[in-house]
């Protein structure tokens, strides 16, 4: 083959090369939400930044029968993109739902933005105080033996830590296994509705909190458990960045 062929032929390899890395880097530019391998990387950096060795959430791995889901929004900054990537992750047989919050860089890349959080059933966004920049809503629930807990978070992550603005956590021991024990008079469930308000003509979210308190009457294997309830709403006012209940 002559020379000048051969060259023409190593010209269009390495032509051809830089078309396609070219191709990548404008693909991964554009993008809008981080791509598989850009969280991947972020779950091994959390692995090593947040995780002891004996944490089984060290092991845990992407799960490949749930897809990720992406929450685009401001979060620490209404100057740059970023998201909060919901993450399926499996370890053995246990299931959970990594929250990885995720910046796009100078270069167009996503990074890791240095917070996570794990074992959430649901996550929702809002704005508490109308900046443009929003808080995170998390929910998460156990049940054993017939026990229900659940856990509702509200936390920013503005400033470049976890602060939590809000929290309760409520529980159903009305089918649990240890409920015929009871005693009447005992507290065996706590549910709490929370519902955001219009504080003022500013945007500033008040918030409110419908409770219900489970108080034990009697148990028989005919009728279950029998039980009343005290019912009591609570006003939260939005006070240097955290919820203060109203007196």
């Amino acid at each position: 083959m002559p020379i000048h062929n051969i060259k023409k032929i190593k010209l269009k390899k390495i032509l051809t090369s830089l078309t396609i890395i070219l191709f990548s880097y404008l693909t991964s530019v554009a993008q809008n939400q981080p791509n598989e391998d850009e969280v991947h990387r972020a779950i091994e950096k959390i692995k090593v930044l947040h995780l002891e060795d004996n944490d089984i959430s060290r092991h845990s791995v992407l799960s490949n029968d749930r897809e990720i889901r992406y929450i685009i929004d401001q979060f620490t900054s209404i100057d740059r993109e970023e998201c909060l990537a919901i993450v399926p992750m499996e370890a053995g047989r246990h299931y959970v739902e990594w929250i990885i919050f995720m910046y796009k860089n100078a270069a167009g890349y996503w990074n890791y933005g240095k917070w996570y959080s794990n074992i959430q059933n649901t996550v929702d966004i809002t704005d508490v105080d109308n900046d443009g920049i929003k808080e995170i809503i998390t929910e998460g629930s156990g049940f054993a033996q017939g026990y229900l807990n659940e856990t509702y978070r509200l936390l920013s992550i503005k400033n470049g830590k976890e602060e939590i603005l809000y929290q309760n956590e409520t529980f159903d021991n009305s089918a649990g296994h240890l409920i015929e024990n009871s005693k009447t008079g005992d507290t065996i469930s706590v549910t709490i509705e929370v519902k955001f308000i219009e504080f003022n003509n500013m945007g500033v979210k008040g918030l409110e909190e419908k409770m219900a308190v489970g108080i034990f009457e009697s148990y028989n294997e005919t009728n279950g458990v029998q039980q009343s309830y005290q019912k009591k709403t609570n006003s939260y006012l939005l006070h240097n960045g955290i919820y203060v209940r109203k007196e």
